[in-house]
């Protein structure tokens, strides 16, 4: 018994209900550095994946333009990229930068998914519907006397991207690259041997548009195979705080990115308004040497 003990066990009690200490320094390393190495090679690899995917994108686009400018003429072309510029401008001016939101805020749940979902199809809904009714007074403004011919298949083109856009965000905020990368890489093969095939084959114009079409339903079906129904189309009650929090983090890149569109696409709408269609396209079309 130790001079310190009054006699009745209370010490030995004491010695009992202590945990036992282990002798000498525990190195425990933190549960957090595995999950930074895991995360940070899967960047790496979706790096790879999307730097990859790009490639192959641009060189089928490369030989999907060689072979329309040598089979359609410079003025089909032309008419036919008023109506993608057009289009696509509705598309871009009303995205306001909820993509972003979803691909920088991993956490948020499946009822903020569903907003951006239900927000981005109304805005692309009436832009698309806009886009539609002004057909007629700018074809007459750019000189365009084809274009209500082309507009409303342009139109059914950036309605399928508009479908897709969603759930090909919930895999980039999952840094599911790879399936992104899959899903772009068949778009564009499909793109690029519809539209040369149906140019070959005498349609035209139509050849893009219906190529455009042909791309967005891939990548439509591939997408959404990738990506449950659940993630992006749960039903949650709509409230207005969740729209303000998105809107206040996406509105300055949603609306710089429109401005970077605006920059890039607009010049060829003034060109055509003053030089005509051919103009447009005269320097794309290969010089074929005998």
């Amino acid at each position: 018994m130790s001079e310190n003990d009054p006699g009745d066990g209370t010490e030995a009690k004491r010695a009992e209900a202590e945990p036992e200490r282990a002798e000498g320094p525990v190195s425990v390393a933190p549960a957090s550095e595995g999950a930074k190495r895991d995360l940070r090679d899967k960047a790496v690899r979706a790096a790879g994946w999307t730097i990859a995917a790009g490639l192959l994108a641009r060189v089928l686009g490369v030989l999907g333009s060689l072979g329309i400018t040598y089979f359609l003429s410079p003025e089909a072309i032309g008419d036919v990229q008023i109506a993608v510029i057009i289009c696509f401008s509705a598309n871009q001016f009303t995205l306001l930068g909820y993509g972003q939101y979803l691909v920088a805020k991993p956490d948020e749940g499946r009822d903020t998914v569903f907003h951006v979902t239900v927000l981005h199809l109304a805005l692309g809904a009436l832009a698309f519907a806009a886009t539609l009714a002004l057909g007629l007074p700018l074809s007459w403004a750019f000189h365009a006397p084809t274009l209500m011919k082309y507009l409303p298949w342009m139109l059914i083109a950036a309605g399928l991207e508009r479908l897709y856009f969603v759930p090909e965000r919930v895999l980039i905020r999952e840094l599911d690259f790879p399936r992104v990368a899959v899903a772009r890489s068949m778009s564009e093969l499909a793109y690029t041997f519809s539209s040369v095939a149906l140019a070959f084959a005498g349609f035209g114009g139509m050849a893009i548009l219906y190529g455009n079409i042909i791309r967005g339903l891939v990548r439509l079906v591939i997408t959404t195979r990738f990506v449950p129904r659940a993630e992006w189309l749960t039903p949650t009650k709509l409230r207005w705080d969740v729209y303000r929090r998105i809107l206040q983090f996406g509105l300055p890149p949603g609306v710089s990115q429109s401005l970077a569109f605006a920059n890039t696409r607009f010049d060829t709408l003034l060109l055509k308004r003053s030089f005509g269609t051919a103009v447009i396209c005269r320097p794309m079309r290969p010089r074929m040497t005998l």
